[in-house]
């Protein structure tokens, strides 16, 4: 095996050893087949499948056969990435105890590949999910002026909400009505006089909260 080639299938097996962990343009990237011209693809591929063949027993052939049967590695394995290409290559060096056929060889590589592309069609489905209830939760939303439309079918209005304010202890909607009808009713404490015993009650209650002392002494510390 070439150097280039054990420098490149230790860096991308290393990359791709946790697909979960890489970023989806990681993972895109480590799919995309060769971009070198095809005639340095080609020549790469043909160097290791010849390493591989070396390993084992081969009758005597003419250097027309041997390059025919190093083509024939290159044409299958051309368009997957590299990095999976020579990891297939390693594994038939484990596994088989043959010389290996392109076919074998191209299998090898696409298990490589295998959690990768299994992790990107996880990822699609995952967001192709959470598209669709986000476009199911849009269509069940309705516009503000369709929400008061509904609203006010059902007697739902912001004067309704006023009069239950005014009249929580309502049991009918006519008394809401009246009540919604009405004029605002003072709080007592706008109609009585400033010095009236009621006044000083409120006042003395106050004084007496320790709530409203430690208000009223941290407004002091603040002034």
């Amino acid at each position: 095996m070439t150097g280039t080639a054990l420098s490149t299938n230790a860096t991308m097996n290393s990359s791709v050893a946790s697909p979960r962990e890489k970023s989806t343009e990681d993972l895109i990237r480590a799919t995309r087949g060769p971009t070198d011209a095809p005639e340095v693809t080609e020549a790469k591929i043909q160097r290791r499948a010849r390493t591989t063949l070396g390993f084992h027993y081969q009758p005597e052939r003419s250097d027309a056969e041997m390059a025919r049967t190093l083509e024939r590695f290159a044409r299958a394995l051309m368009d997957l990435p590299l990095w999976a290409v020579f990891a297939g290559f390693d594994d038939a060096d484990r596994t088989i105890a043959r010389r290996p056929s392109p076919a074998e060889v191209r299998m090898l590589a696409q298990r490589r590949l295998q959690p990768i592309t299994d992790e990107l069609a996880r990822r699609r489905k995952d967001a192709e999910e959470r598209e669709a209830e986000r476009r199911a939760r849009e269509a069940q939303r309705c516009s503000r002026e369709e929400a008061e439309r509904i609203c006010a079918s059902r007697g739902f209005t912001p004067r309704r909400f006023g009069a239950v304010a005014v009249r929580p202890m309502a049991t009918s909607r006519e008394e809401l009505e009246v009540a919604a009808a009405a004029p605002p009713k003072p709080h007592w404490s706008e109609t009585v006089a400033p010095d009236s015993a009621d006044m000083q009650a409120l006042r003395d209650a106050r004084a007496a909260n320790p709530l409203m002392r430690a208000g009223m002494a941290g407004q002091g510390d603040a002034a």
